[in-house]
């Protein structure tokens, strides 16, 4: 019973939360450190599309 409420739960709050129905998610203002020899880029806004991040 406790399984199908939460499971119930989930799903009404990602029919129901606006962020979960776009495309493309957008998080400002973060320090992207992107593994190559650059310095982190502070302040930056990364875009992501689907599962993966689209662009900074």
């Amino acid at each position: 019973m406790t399984r199908q409420m939460l499971f119930l739960l989930v799903v009404i709050v990602t029919i129901f939360h606006p962020a979960f129905g776009q495309d493309k998610i957008a998080i400002v203002n973060v320090t992207v450190i992107d593994g190559t020899d650059h310095p982190p880029r502070t302040n930056a806004t990364v875009i992501i599309q689907g599962k993966r991040a689209a662009g900074s």
